[in-house]
C-alpha cells in the first residue's frame, strides 16, 4: 500500500520490464500439505478484531475447507481441474469469502518495544499451533483461494495450484505447490495514468497487470554508425565452455580449447576496438558460468566481462569501442511453461509431441544489410504467452546487452562494433552473417585486405613494389583481397605452387594454417617464376611478412 507521506500520485512511471516482479512461488517452495488443510487434522479457528472466536466465520470457513478437501482426496497429481471444483460445491464467492477468513485466523500476538525476549517467545507461542500439529499458513491459504476464485470465474483448470508429492522428513506427502502473481500494491495504479517504459516490452505479459494499457507506436531508431557481425554455431553455451566435473576427459580437453579460442579471439577484438580516452576498449556479455570461465583464464587488458540478467538499467559503456556477446539465455520449455502458469493461472497449450522435451524448431529471417534476408533455425513455444515469456528471457535479454553500448548515441568518430555469437533472430540488421566454422568468423576484422600488427595497428597491403615489414611475434596475419597470397618461407624462386591465398593464423608454438580461398590477381608474376600468380605473405613459427 502507498505511504500516507507521499500524498496524491499524479503519474506513476515503470521503468524496464516488472511482470517478472509480480510472480511468486516459482521456486517451488510455496506449499501446503494436505494433511494440514484438513479441518480435523488442525486446530480451524477464526477471530475477531478483539482475539475473540467467531463462531459463524469458523464454520463457514471449515465448510468450505471440507469442499475443498473433498476433492484433493480424489484428485491425481497435477493441476486442480476445474470440473472438480464444480462438482464438490466450490463458487468464486466462496472462494474469495474463504480467503477473508482464512486471513482471521490469525490473532494478534500483542508484541510491542522494549519487550523482553522471553515475554516475547511466550506470546508468539500463545499464537501458533501445538507442536506436531499440521500447519498451513493463512496468508498462503487465502492466495490459494484466491487462485482457485480466478479459475473458477474464467472456467480454466487451477494451474497456480498444482498437487505434487513433497519429500519430508516422515517421507512423502501430498501437498499443493502454488504459483501466482501479485497484484499492484493499492493506492498505486487506481485512477492514476501510468507511463510504462520498456525497450523489449511484450504486451501480453504486461496486459496481466495493466489490461487496459494502450501500447503506443514502436520506436525505430537507425543506428549508422554501429557495425553488427554474428556468427552462428559458435561453441559458447556454458556447457561447451564449461563441462561438469564428471564429463569425460575429451570434452574438458575440448571446452579448453575453446576457451583457448575464445581469450585469443577476444584479445584481438579488444585491440582493433581501441579507443583513446576509454578505460574499457571491449564489454564481453554472455552466461555466468562462461564469464567466470574467461575470467579465471584471465582478461586481456581493457576488458571487462559481465554475464546476462545484470545489465538492464546500467549505463557504464557508452564509449567503449567493441563489445562481444556470446551465447544467450534459453530456459527449458518446463521452465517457461511454470512462468506463464504464474502470470495467467492457465495451463499453456503444449508443444507437439514430435518435439520431445525441448521447444519445436521453426525458421525465422535474420535481417541483413542491403535490404536481404538470411534463414535461421530458432526454438518456438507453441503457447503464446509461453512464447512471450522465452522471447523475454532469450531475445529480450540479448537486445538489452546490445544496447548498452548505446549505439544510438555514436558518431563518425565513435563507432561501435557488435560481435554476435549466439543463433538467434533480433529486431536488427546484420552487416554480415558467418559461420563460426568459417576461419573468417574466429578472426574479426580480417576480410579487408588487412594485415594485423600485434599492437592492434592495421597496415594494408600495398599493391606495388613496396614490401612489408615483418611484425615480430603477431597473432594473425590476413591477406584477403585479389593479388595476395600465401608461400611458406623459402618457397619462393618458383619452386613449387604457393599456397592458396587466404587468411593464416598463428599459434603459438604450431605452424600457420590457411583457412580460406579468395581470387589471385593474374598478371602479377612471382618471384623467378614465368606465370600469373598472387603476391606472397611468408611466415615462420609467427612471425609474417608480406612482399611482391
Amino acid at each position: 500500500m502507498k505511504p500516507e507521506a507521499i500524498g496524491a500520485v499524479g503519474l506513476l512511471v515503470i521503468d524496464e520490464a516488472f511482470w517478472q516482479s509480480g510472480l511468486r512461488g516459482l521456486d517451488g517452495k510455496a506449499t501446503l500439505t494436505q494433511d494440514g488443510l484438513e479441518p480435523g487434522r488442525t486446530s480451524l479457528t477464526c477471530y475477531t478484531g478483539k482475539g475473540k472466536m467467531d463462531v459463524g466465520a469458523t464454520a463457514d470457513l471449515i465448510a468450505a475447507r471440507e469442499r475443498l478437501c473433498k476433492a484433493l482426496r480424489v484428485t491425481e497429481p497435477g493441476p486442480l481441474r476445474l470440473g472438480l471444483l464444480e462438482a464438490v460445491g466450490l463458487t468464486s464467492d466462496d472462494c474469495r469469502h474463504a480467503a477473508t477468513l482464512e486471513r482471521r485466523r490469525m490473532r494478534d500476538a500483542g508484541l510491542r518495544p522494549g519487550m523482553s525476549p522471553v515475554e516475547r517467545r511466550k506470546r508468539i507461542e500463545a499464537v501458533l499451533p501445538q507442536a506436531g500439529e499440521p500447519w498451513a499458513p493463512p496468508g498462503r491459504c487465502a492466495t490459494l483461494w484466491l487462485i482457485l476464485a480466478e479459475a473458477l470465474e474464467n472456467g480454466h483448470d487451477a494451474a497456480g495450484a498444482e498437487l505434487v508429492h513433497e519429500m519430508t522428513e516422515a517421507g512423502s506427502v501430498r501437498a499443493l505447490r502454488l504459483r501466482w502473481r501479485s497484484t499492484m500494491r493499492k493506492g498505486w495504479a487506481a485512477q492514476v495514468p501510468i507511463l510504462h517504459l520498456d525497450a523489449t516490452l511484450r504486451p501480453e505479459l504486461v496486459q496481466t497487470y495493466l489490461p487496459r494499457i494502450d501500447i503506443g507506436a514502436t520506436v525505430a531508431a537507425r543506428q549508422p554508425h554501429v557495425r553488427v557481425r554474428q556468427a552462428t554455431g559458435s561453441p559458447t553455451s556454458a556447457r561447451a565452455m564449461t563441462p561438469s566435473a564428471d564429463a569425460p576427459e575429451r570434452d574438458r580437453k575440448a571446452a579448453a580449447s575453446r576457451l583457448r579460442d575464445l581469450r585469443a579471439w577476444i584479445d584481438l577484438r579488444a585491440r582493433q576496438c581501441h579507443r583513446p580516452g576509454q578505460a574499457i576498449d571491449l564489454l564481453v556479455v554472455g552466461q555466468k558460468a562462461a564469464i567466470d570461465a574467461l575470467r579465471s583464464a584471465g582478461l586481456p587488458p581493457r576488458v571487462e566481462a559481465v554475464h546476462f540478467n545484470a545489465l538492464s538499467g546500467l549505463d557504464h559503456w557508452g564509449g567503449i569501442g567493441g563489445m562481444v556477446v556470446l551465447g544467450r539465455t534459453l530456459p527449458a520449455p518446463r521452465t517457461v511453461e511454470l512462468i506463464a502458469m504464474a502470470l495467467t493461472g492457465r495451463v499453456p497449450a503444449p508443444n507437439p509431441e514430435d518435439a520431445g522435451w525441448w521447444y519445436p524448431m521453426v525458421e525465422r529471417r535474420v535481417r541483413l544489410a542491403g535490404e536481404r534476408t538470411a534463414p535461421l533455425a530458432m526454438e518456438e513455444h507453441s503457447d503464446p504467452i509461453a512464447e512471450a515469456v522465452r522471447w523475454c528471457i532469450c531475445e529480450g535479454e540479448l537486445i538489452q546487452a546490445m544496447g548498452r553500448g548505446r549505439g544510438v548515441n555514436r558518431n563518425a568518430a565513435t563507432p561501435l562494433e557488435i560481435d554476435l555469437l549466439t543463433d538467434v533472430v533480433l529486431p536488427v540488421t546484420v552487416d554480415a552473417l558467418v559461420p563460426w566454422s568459417d576461419g573468417r568468423a574466429a578472426e574479426p576484422g580480417l576480410g579487408h585486405g588487412h594485415h594485423l600488427h600485434p599492437d592492434g595497428a592495421r597496415l594494408r597491403v600495398p599493391g606495388g613494389g613496396d614490401r612489408l615489414v615483418q611484425p615480430a611475434g603477431a597473432v594473425v596475419a590476413a591477406v584477403d583481397h585479389p593479388g595476395h597470397g600465401l608461400l611458406p618461407r623459402g618457397g619462393g624462386g618458383g619452386a613449387g605452387a604457393p599456397w592458396a591465398a587466404g587468411n593464416l593464423q598463428y599459434r603459438p608454438g604450431q605452424p600457420g594454417r590457411i583457412q580460406a580461398v579468395v581470387a589471385t590477381q593474374p598478371d602479377t608474376p612471382l618471384i623467378g617464376g614465368t606465370g600469373p600468380g598472387p603476391r606472397r605473405v611468408f611466415s615462420s613459427r609467427g612471425s609474417f611478412w608480406a612482399g611482391r
